[in-house]
């Protein structure tokens, strides 16, 4: 018999076992020989051999995956050219709970590293020696839940980036994505921000949503490309959460998704529309739900009545009735009136008029006439005067509002190349004038031709205007 000594190496991942928790291994059995040689008798055969000392140090399980390296220690017969393949059986212990870790599989010959088959090694016995081919790097595998060939003769999870969701690939093993891993994976828009897990992107990163950005404004105008170069061996992403814009900051409302207002004097971020109630001083209309920004306040109607406020003190944003009394239409003109508040309702009510034939301006002198209102008309009427000519105290109206002397009012020519001499005239009490004279000829009055009967005849004659 030949004292054999085998390096079976077993890894924990940290859901076998809570964090913090130490992890020792109980036993490893040897549970398979086979040998290279064909003297023994032996090739291709299993053979249970009874495990010796074990050596294992208790493992602190504080990674994702903890490797728990076992020293086997074991008899076996001797044999030209024997190699032992080393099945390892390990049991690790947690708290109470026992849990099998995983099967580890190890190797033993006498001084010289061997292995049983695999997916990524295959052993080798040319000449009487024995050897392992290595399968090639990332051809694949499924051994202890790798999924690719290290080159080496391990299956591991990953030789780099690409072969993983994260695109992270560190000491072989795919490490779940984060906001913070310097690499564009998950749903992330660019590195380590947008999407639904990460903080929004600052102006300048890559985003396919408003959401996706700080300032809520991606332009979709312009177009990202792939995600940066990751650390600890990961390759980049390649352009995560359908990103087809850049974050912006705005500078005018309309850019902003709709229920958004752009904050353009400040921060230049698209900002959620303000609930009733909320001050709006800084855009009006443009920073509330309801649309409607009155007295300094989002309000939940126009309150554009004449009798409602939104600044009531309590009931900041509801349209509320203003006292009774204060004034909501002031008068328009001589024959308006100025309408007033009931204290009931937000509405102003239906503008009234002074009654027809209220006088709205009083006479103005012996000339001048009073106007009166209409009924249905805010303004007076315009200024009247008594008719040109019209007889006042010293003298007659001239149609403007005054009372002229002398004024001339009317005047007539009569006659032909012959003499006509006027020798008198008087006015009677209606204006008209009364004429007497002299004409040679023919002449008229007005009452058609009258011709003289001798050297000079004489007329009177009546006239108006």
């Amino acid at each position: 018999m030949a004292l054999v000594s085998a390096l079976a190496r077993a890894k924990s991942r940290a859901d076998d076992a809570p964090d913090g928790r130490r992890v020792t291994v109980l036993e490893v059995a040897l549970a398979e020989q086979r040998t290279c040689g064909v003297d023994d008798g032996l090739h291709g055969q299993r053979q249970d051999l009874e495990a010796g000392a074990v050596e294992a140090d208790e493992v602190l399980v504080d990674k994702p995956v903890t490797y728990l390296d076992v020293v086997v220690d074991g008899e076996l017969e001797d044999g030209a050219g024997a190699v032992v393949g080393v099945e390892a059986h390990a049991v690790a212990i947690a708290g109470e709970d026992e849990k099998e870790v995983e099967r580890a599989f190890g190797v033993a010959e006498r001084g010289e590293e061997a292995l049983v088959d695999t997916d990524c090694a295959t052993r080798t016995c040319e000449d009487g020696i024995c050897g392992v081919a290595h399968e090639l790097a990332d051809t694949p595998c499924v051994a202890g839940g790798g999924q690719v060939c290290d080159g080496q003769g391990n299956c591991v999870e990953c030789n780099d980036g690409s072969q993983c969701d994260a695109k992270i690939c560190d000491k072989h093993l795919c490490v779940p994505a984060s906001c913070a891993d310097d690499v564009m994976n998950g749903d992330e828009t660019d590195v380590d921000c947008g999407g639904d897990d990460c903080a929004p992107c600052q102006n300048g990163k890559k985003c396919a949503v408003a959401g996706d950005c700080d300032s809520q404004l991606c332009d979709s105008g312009s177009s990202g490309s792939g995600g940066a170069a990751g650390a600890g061996g990961g390759a980049g992403g390649a352009g995560g959460g359908g990103a087809t814009g850049l974050c912006a900051p705005c500078q005018s409302h309309d850019v902003c998704a709709p229920g958004s207002y752009c904050e353009i004097d400040n921060t230049k971020k698209c900002t959620g529309k303000l609930d009733d109630g909320k001050g709006c001083k800084a855009y009006g209309a443009e920073q509330c739900k309801s649309g409607f920004c009155v007295d300094g306040y989002c309000c939940n109607t126009a309150c554009d009545g004449g009798c409602g406020t939104c600044s009531d003190d309590g009931n900041e944003g509801t349209c509320t009735p203003v006292a009774e009394g204060a004034e909501c239409r002031a008068a328009a003109g001589d024959c308006d009136v100025a309408e007033v508040c009931d204290g009931k309702g937000a509405s102003c009510p239906q503008d009234s008029f002074n009654a027809k034939d209220t006088e709205c301006r009083p006479k103005n002198g012996d000339c001048d006439v009073a106007e009166v209102c209409t009924g249905d008309e805010a303004g007076c009427p315009a200024d009247g005067f008594k008719a040109k000519g019209t007889q006042c105290p010293s003298g007659a109206c001239d149609g403007s509002g005054s009372c002229v002397a002398g004024l001339h009012l009317w005047s007539k020519r009569f006659g032909d190349g012959n003499d006509e001499v006027s020798r008198a005239i008087v006015a009677d009490g209606s204006g008209n004038a009364i004429v007497t004279g002299s004409f040679k000829g023919t002449t008229d009055f007005g009452g058609g031709p009258l011709a003289s009967a001798g050297l000079a005849d004489i007329f009177v004659a009546k006239l108006g205007p």
